[in-house]
C-alpha cells in the first residue's frame, strides 16, 4: 500500500465508531471510559480512509481563541502504522485548519513518546511552550506543544540551548528528568525545539532553547 492510496475527508456521525475502534488500540484513557463520546458539533474529525476503511484520524476542537484549534486525538492503525499515514493526517489536518481561519494549532504529547515528538518538533514545525504534570495518572505527565501555521519552520538553533536526555523506553520519566524539564520550561522560559537520536539506543535528548 503506498500513502497515495489514502484519501482524507470528515468524518460522519454514523462512522464515530470507527474512530473510537483506532483510539482503543492506542489505549487512550478517555476511550476506555465508557461515558466518552466524540460530538461532532463541537470538533472535527478527519479521517485518512483506504477505500472504505478507515485507517487513521485526527480530532480537533475549537479554542476559546478565535485563530486556535487543539489537536485532541491522533490516531492511527496499529497495522498500517510506519506508513506515512500519521504525517498526511499532520499535513491534512493543517491545510483543513488554516481554510477556516485557524492559523494556530496546540496540542499534548507524552515527553516519552519519540515517534510523535520527532514528528511534531523535528518535521512540522512544533515547539513544546509548557511541561504538565500528572496529566491522567500521578507520574503520567504532558509535554504542551503548538505551532503557528503562517510562520515558516526555523531549522536554525538559537545561541543558548540546553539537552535533557530522556529514556524511550520508560512510560513514567525519571523524577530528575520531570524536575529538569518542568524548571527550564516553566520557569526559565526555555521551549523545547528539537528531538535528538543518541546514536542506535531507544533513548533520545529533548533539545531547549530560551523562546
Amino acid at each position: 500500500m503506498s500513502v497515495t492510496e489514502i484519501s482524507c475527508r470528515l468524518l460522519h456521525e454514523e462512522e464515530l465508531p470507527w474512530f473510537l475502534s483506532l483510539l482503543m488500540q492506542i489505549n487512550y484513557h478517555d476511550a476506555l471510559n465508557l461515558s466518552y463520546e466524540p460530538n461532532l458539533s463541537h470538533s472535527w474529525i478527519l479521517g485518512a480512509w483506504l477505500e472504505e476503511i478507515l485507517v487513521g484520524a485526527v480530532q480537533m476542537v475549537p479554542s476559546i481563541k478565535p485563530d486556535t484549534a487543539v489537536i485532541v486525538y491522533t490516531a492511527v492503525n496499529a497495522q498500517m502504522r510506519g506508513r506515512g499515514i500519521g504525517t498526511l493526517l499532520h499535513r491534512e489536518r493543517e491545510r483543513f485548519l488554516r481554510e477556516n481561519g485557524r492559523t494556530k494549532v496546540v496540542s499534548a504529547v507524552a515527553p516519552w513518546n519519540g515517534p510523535s515528538l520527532n514528528c511534531l518538533l523535528n518535521k512540522r514545525g512544533y515547539i513544546g511552550t509548557q511541561y504538565l504534570r500528572d496529566c491522567y495518572l500521578k507520574g503520567e505527565d504532558k509535554l504542551k506543544v503548538e505551532k503557528d501555521l503562517l510562520v515558516p519552520h526555523n531549522l536554525t538553533p538559537r545561541k543558548n540551548s540546553k539537552v535533557v536526555e530522556v529514556h524511550a523506553r520508560n512510560r513514567f520519566l525519571s523524577s530528575s528528568a520531570r524536575a529538569k524539564l518542568e524548571s527550564l520550561i516553566n520557569m526559565e522560559g526555555f521551549q523545547v525545539t528539537k528531538l535528538v537520536r543518541n546514536g542506535r539506543s531507544q533513548n533520545y535528548s529533548l533539545r531547549l532553547e530560551m523562546g
